[in-house]
């Protein structure tokens, strides 16, 4: 009966997180829609994107780096919440984690970052302290398209097939806060390689959303 309490809450948090969800979404793709993806080095990211797409096609059902960096994320987020790890387990068809810690964030965290576009991009930021790292963008865009594939891609095919991790946070508050997390986090990490992606217009757009709809509701009270 407290699980059904807890879920029935999480839900309604996550239905009155909708609108601000909707549009982080609706931003998210009015930015993409700006950048123009003919120009070179920015279609490699296109290129990397549609060929883990063809990998995911053909080998969807073997994603042990999926579930590796999922579990590690799960693992992570844990620790940083004082957590501690007891054991890992990882296949290329299932993983567990077990910690002494959790919570709705540690739960739905790998669904919401892209784990190995954020690594990517930390290995990036590091390499450009010692070294120029202009001539390896291009290699990096490219592979940012095949990691930010393969988040989307392997993350809609386990939601797809149900995971405990969202159910157990009830689901419309899950799939809330997923997509806006992702909506937020992919606009970042594309802009760190892009310059093309417009990052200030992409919070302008968010805010001036949200000062309407605060508008309205306000209005509507009066």
């Amino acid at each position: 009966m407290r699980f059904s309490i807890r879920t029935l809450f999480k839900n309604i948090i996550g239905f009155l997180l909708l609108p601000i969800t909707i549009i982080c979404v609706i931003s998210f793709f009015s930015v993409l829609i700006t950048i123009k993806w003919h120009l070179y080095p920015t279609y490699l990211f296109i290129i990397g994107f549609i060929v883990y797409f063809f990998l995911y096609v053909l080998n969807k059902n073997k994603s042990f780096s999926y579930v590796l960096g999922h579990e590690i994320s799960h693992a992570i987020i844990s620790l940083l919440f004082g957590g501690k790890l007891l054991s890992i387990f990882v296949s290329h068809k299932n993983g567990s984690v077990s910690t002494t810690k959790d919570n709705f964030i540690i739960s739905l965290i790998p669904y919401c970052i892209p784990f190995y576009a954020v690594v990517l991009s930390i290995i990036y930021y590091v390499l450009s302290i010692f070294i120029n790292t202009r001539p390896l963008l291009p290699l990096f865009i490219f592979l940012l398209g095949i990691s930010l594939s393969h988040h989307c891609m392997l993350t809609i095919h386990y939601i797809n097939i149900g995971q405990h991790d969202i159910f157990s946070q009830g689901s419309l508050f899950s799939f809330s806060i997923i997509l806006l997390l992702n909506a937020i986090t992919i606009t970042i990490i594309m802009g760190f390689f892009l310059k093309q992606v417009p990052i200030v217009s992409f919070w302008q757009k968010i805010i001036e959303s949200l000062k309407i709809l605060f508008s309205e509701l306000k209005s509507y009270n009066y």
